[in-house]
Formats: C-alpha cells, sequence, structure tokens
C-alpha cells in the first residue's frame, strides 16, 4: 500500500477492504464509493468477484490482515451494527472472509470498534464526584462515569458507570456462512454476497 493510502486509511478512522485479482490488479474500497463528498457505501455486491484471489481488510491503527482465496465466489465483506433513532447509523465490526468447505465454513477476519458496557447506579452526588476515573486502555477498569441529578431532596444521583470491554482490534476467527455465530449475524444472504458453496 502506498503512502498517500496508508495516510488515507489511518485519518479515516475505519477499516477499509482490498481485493487482489490474479492479474495483479488491486481494487480498494476507496475506489468504488458512490460519493466522497456525501460518504455514501462503496458497492462490493457491484464489483466482479471473478479470479479475486487476496481479500484484505486494512485498518486505521496501521494493522492489516490478508485471506487467499480458494476460488470463484468464496470471498464476502460485510458491515455488522445498526440505527439509533437520532443518532444514525453505527458500525461495531467490519468483516471479511472466505469460504473455505462446501458446509460453508469459512476463515474471517474482523475490525472490531471499541466495546463498552454501562451500568447504573443510585448513590450520594458528594461521593459521585470522587468517582470520576478517566482510563481508556484498561480492559475491565470503569474509564468514563457520567452523574446525573436525581431531582431527590436527599441529595442521591445516578450515575453511568461505562466500563471498557475491549479496545479497537483486529481478530481472526473461523465460522459458517449459513449460520454465522460471530456477532450473531445468522444465515448470511448468499445471493447478496454473491457466494456460491
Amino acid at each position: 500500500m502506498d503512502t498517500f493510502a496508508k495516510m488515507m486509511v489511518k485519518t479515516s478512522n475505519r477499516s477499509w477492504w482490498q481485493v487482489e485479482y490474479g492479474n495483479g490488479k488491486i481494487l480498494s474500497e476507496w475506489d468504488t464509493l458512490t460519493s466522497l463528498i456525501h460518504g455514501n457505501t462503496s458497492r462490493w455486491e457491484e464489483i466482479n468477484k471473478d479470479n479475486i484471489k487476496k481479500i484484505r481488510l486494512l485498518c486505521p491503527d496501521g494493522t492489516g490482515g490478508q485471506l487467499e482465496n480458494t476460488g470463484n465466489g468464496k470471498v464476502f465483506q460485510l458491515k455488522s451494527g445498526g440505527f439509533i433513532v437520532g443518532h444514525g447509523q453505527y458500525c461495531n465490526a467490519h468483516i471479511i472472509g472466505v469460504v473455505t468447505d462446501a458446509l460453508g465454513n469459512c476463515s474471517c477476519l474482523s475490525w472490531e470498534m471499541e466495546k463498552t458496557s454501562t451500568s447504573h447506579k443510585l448513590v450520594n452526588c458528594r461521593d459521585a464526584e470522587g468517582l470520576r476515573v478517566e482510563n481508556k486502555k484498561t480492559p475491565g477498569k470503569y474509564f468514563k462515569i457520567d452523574i446525573h441529578d436525581a431531582g431527590m431532596k436527599n441529595g442521591n444521583c445516578w450515575i453511568d458507570i461505562v466500563t471498557l470491554v475491549h479496545p479497537r482490534r483486529l481478530v481472526a476467527f473461523r465460522d459458517n456462512v449459513l449460520n454465522m455465530q460471530y456477532e450473531n449475524l445468522g444465515n448470511l444472504n448468499l445471493d447478496v454476497q454473491r457466494l456460491s458453496i
């Protein structure tokens, strides 16, 4: 990857897919964007999937991974996330994979977004002020505590305790496209992905 592409991936603060064809041609996700101005999605389902030899996941922290293709119609990529009214869409994970056998088993790589867990507790407001902790690097530790005045005359307030489950990271795993356990995705749409098993 050239220097400009490395800088673009890093400053975009997101992951990108890239494929390499048998003839050496490389197609990157940013080559397929429908609009650079509005940040619309790439068109994975529309790219030529014939003769793809390698698929890569390029990550903003400088890491990345590559999977070797096993044949035509075996490579896939998708993002797992959702939509929150008033906030818009979000991405939990960006996944690439290659189907490795006729049963749908696959090798995958995923760039996972930072994952946190939030719990709530009612405490004395004077005690809550001393609980503010910033530790964004250690899983299992509190790194953010938000204090909400409960409006109670007894001086209590609710606090939201945000705990880091894991930082952003690249993970490798094995799964099956007919019932993806990862992120509880279930059966991938083989037609949309243009996968043949």
